[in-house]
């Protein structure tokens, strides 16, 4: 059990703020980055498998954008 009061276990929260502390951005926005990823990855696996709705590149474009667009504004705050 995780003393964190977001119920996040303490060495997921220990990985954040390294990445955190490399990237500039917040705790937070790692946590949600990463939480966004999953979900975008999990539904990918979950569509190719069903080989319905969104084809699985379309998916993956996606993702690539998000973990881009997130590395980019790392780059951004770590500049300022």
């Amino acid at each position: 059990m995780s003393s964190d009061p977001r119920n996040i276990p303490a060495e997921v929260v220990q990985v954040a703020h390294v990445i955190a502390k490399h990237t500039g951005l917040t705790e937070s926005a790692i946590l949600r980055q990463a939480l966004c990823s999953a979900m975008l990855v999990a539904e990918g696996a979950r569509r190719a498998s069903r080989q319905s709705g969104l084809h699985a590149d379309c998916l993956a474009k996606a993702l690539r954008r998000h973990l881009l667009s997130s590395a980019s504004e790392g780059g951004k705050q770590n500049e300022q």
